[in-house]
């Protein structure tokens, strides 16, 4: 689960002033995550909002057919 820092604990944790206490697991409701297209991992070839959207489960033989959680 990544660490996500609220606003007024940014300048804590940048100025080494705050320490583990501020590393907590972000809640459970905050992150979204779906199935994304492979082209995310071809860097400098695409560059554009069609790479974050989400990708159907249901279409045999799709990108989502192959991807391995």
């Amino acid at each position: 689960m990544p660490v996500l820092l609220r606003p007024e604990e940014a300048e804590r944790w940048l100025s080494m002033e705050g320490g583990p206490e501020l590393l907590k697991p972000a809640p459970e409701d905050f992150l979204r995550w779906w199935p994304v297209s492979r082209r995310v991992n071809a860097t400098g070839r695409a560059d554009d909002l069609s790479l974050i959207q989400p990708i159907g489960t249901s279409r045999a033989g799709s990108e989502a057919a192959e991807l391995r959680l």
